[in-house]
């Protein structure tokens, strides 16, 4: 079941039947039916942002684009839109394992940064980013899911 594509395909009928409204036999029945059908999409709709926290994909999309462009400041009359999508498209693809990599080495990287600051650098106790990164995004997901 694709709760997004029924809610899509629901909006289509109800634009359809709209349009058919103007030429019913009985447009006070025939209104109050969409006026239902649009309730139940509203609803199903409303049910999936606020239990399932659906609007959490669009929120984490405009995080990335509001990140590049303001990485990319350089641009002149350009809006970087191909980038953009670019970007987006190749991070979904490769998933996030390699999300992760790259966190893990910027997290790296400042561990060391810090480690050569306070001469510690052939100390042995270095944290374990993997593990580290996999409990906080699952400890995240199951509140961010679960929690009402």
């Amino acid at each position: 079941m694709k709760p997004y594509k029924i809610i899509e395909d629901q909006k289509k009928v109800i634009d359809n039947l709209k349009f058919k409204l103007q030429y019913s036999k009985n447009k006070a029945k025939d209104a109050k039916d969409i006026n239902t059908l649009i309730k139940a999409v509203n609803c199903l709709d409303d049910m999936l942002v606020s239990k399932y926290k659906t609007d959490a994909l669009n929120t984490l999309i405009y995080a990335l684009i509001y990140e590049i462009l303001m990485q990319k400041k350089a641009y002149k009359n350009n809006l970087p839109i191909h980038e953009i999508i670019n970007t987006i498209d190749t991070d979904i693809f490769y998933g996030s394992e390699l999300k992760k990599i790259q966190v893990i080495s910027i997290l790296k990287t400042h561990e060391l940064n810090n480690k050569i600051k306070n001469k510690t650098v052939f100390d042995k106790d270095y944290v374990d980013f993997d593990k580290l990164l996999t409990i906080f995004v699952n400890e995240f997901k199951q509140q961010f899911v679960w929690k009402k």
